[in-house]
């Protein structure tokens, strides 16, 4: 009996994660800057306490660059070809723009960050509105 519920729970983790399903071989099938219903719930999964709505919304993925010491705009499918599982992903960080900063970003709403311990808000737009310049 007790080795039952055991397996019945490990069948259905994945739908009990913040009481949706998340189906990893939907996310990231288009490299456009919305989200799809899948990659909705695989956020709200990782970002439970920023409670941010991702309908409708333009995100932007960043991930730094260890060797480069610098940060670089990526497509939603690099991203998840890369961070597909949850664990695999460290460094992590949503980052919300605020007015300012969505219209110099070129009309983001918010930034998905991966392998980056810190980062700077103004370096973030100019990353995406294309000014950084990385270090060599």
């Amino acid at each position: 009996m007790f080795k039952k519920i055991i397996i019945i729970a490990a069948v259905f983790m994945p739908s009990l994660m913040n009481g949706q399903n998340i189906e990893y071989d939907s996310l990231g099938i288009d490299s456009t800057s919305t989200l799809n219903k899948f990659e909705i719930a695989y956020f709200d999964s990782l970002f439970v306490s920023e409670k941010y709505d991702f309908h409708n919304k333009k995100i932007a993925f960043i991930i730094g660059e260890e060797r480069l010491w610098a940060e670089t705009l990526i497509t939603k499918d690099k991203f998840f070809s890369l961070f597909k599982k949850p664990n695999s992903i460290y460094g992590r960080g949503l980052y919300i723009l605020n007015e300012i900063e969505k219209k110099d970003s070129g009309g983001y709403d918010a930034v998905i960050i991966a392998q980056c311990k810190a980062y700077n808000p103004k370096d973030l737009v100019s990353i995406l509105n294309g000014t950084k310049k990385k270090n060599k």
